[in-house]
């Protein structure tokens, strides 16, 4: 049994009370993604968020560069971290990269 066929027999009771489910070669699955809410915070990055709140306030010309290095994650972490503090805003930034500072709202 191939790993479609089987995720679909296993929870298939669950969501239907049906165990009969018919596959035929030619059947085709859609994996829906939704995108509502693709830049929420889940509670395990909300840490990570308020570390990177916190850095800023004690610096606010801190750059995303020195954040990673601090908190330890990758730099493109901190980078949607940020996109989602302006997307609330909660953050921003005045200035350009390099003269520029962060602005906590």
């Amino acid at each position: 049994m191939n790993n479609i066929k089987y995720i679909v027999y296993k929870y298939s009771k669950a969501y239907t009370g049906n165990d009969n489910i018919q596959f035929d070669e030619k059947d085709i699955f859609i994996q829906q993604i939704p995108l509502d809410n693709i830049f929420e915070d889940t509670d395990v990055t909300k840490d990570v968020t308020k570390e990177i709140l916190d850095l800023i306030a004690m610096n606010p010309e801190i750059t995303t560069s020195e954040i990673a290095e601090k908190l330890n994650v990758v730099r493109r972490t901190i980078l949607r971290k940020i996109e989602i503090l302006k997307q609330n805003n909660k953050l921003i930034r005045e200035g350009g990269r390099k003269a520029g500072k962060w602005v906590i709202n």
